[in-house]
């Protein structure tokens, strides 16, 4: 599967709405979450030089915005809605 690259400004109006937008990172093989407060993630988007819309494990965990920080990937909470209008869910045969 091939990824979608998307820009900062259309990650951003993809995340889910609130104060705080949930994400994961894995960065030493542990799943970790934590809440960031929007202007944060947001800065975080701008300057992420990589940021695309992740696979369909991903998108069913609700975790579909996935960009690149200093640390490692983190996969933001999105708008499935919105999400689902901008990019189509294509789930593979099996899942």
């Amino acid at each position: 599967m091939s990824k979608k690259i998307i820009t900062a400004d259309e990650a951003i109006n993809l995340l889910k709405s609130g104060e705080s937008v949930h994400t994961f990172r894995n960065p030493t093989g542990i799943l970790l979450g934590a809440d960031w407060e929007r202007d944060n993630i947001i800065e975080a988007l701008k300057k992420s030089e990589d940021i695309q819309i992740g696979g369909s494990q991903c998108r069913k965990m609700g975790h579909g915005i996935v960009f690149w920080d200093k640390n490692s990937y983190v996969f933001a909470e999105h708008d499935e809605e919105k999400l689902s209008i901008f990019e189509p869910l294509k789930e593979k045969k099996g899942e």
